[in-house]
């Protein structure tokens, strides 16, 4: 394991062109765990590090040429809206994610 500096919250994750290219050659396992549970964060703020962040790991994942699993440790509360027992299984949003985060990101707050 060799540690990077990046952040979440920057294009292409904060990486050097030289640290991207060692993991996108190398990397074999990814395991996000990376977000905010400061749940007094502003929502937009919460969306960049949260929502956007994760994607932006996603897309570095999908760039890696050795890649065997990646991994997404997720924030607590994700299925809120849920009652009862909850399966560990991705379940379908209910609504249209992308169109709701678009809506929330151009609020001027």
């Amino acid at each position: 394991m060799v540690p990077v500096q990046g952040d979440l919250i920057v294009e292409n994750l904060g990486l050097s062109n030289e640290d991207k290219e060692k993991l996108i050659n190398e990397v074999n396992v990814i395991i996000n765990s990376a977000a905010s549970v400061n749940f007094d964060d502003p929502l937009q703020d919460a969306l960049q590090i949260n929502y956007f962040g994760s994607y932006r790991m996603l897309e570095l994942a999908k760039q890696c040429k050795n890649l065997n699993v990646f991994t997404h440790i997720s924030t607590a509360y994700v299925n809120c809206n849920r009652k009862g027992y909850l399966d560990e299984i991705i379940y379908s949003p209910e609504h249209d994610v992308e169109n709701i985060v678009k809506n929330i990101m151009s609020m001027s707050i």
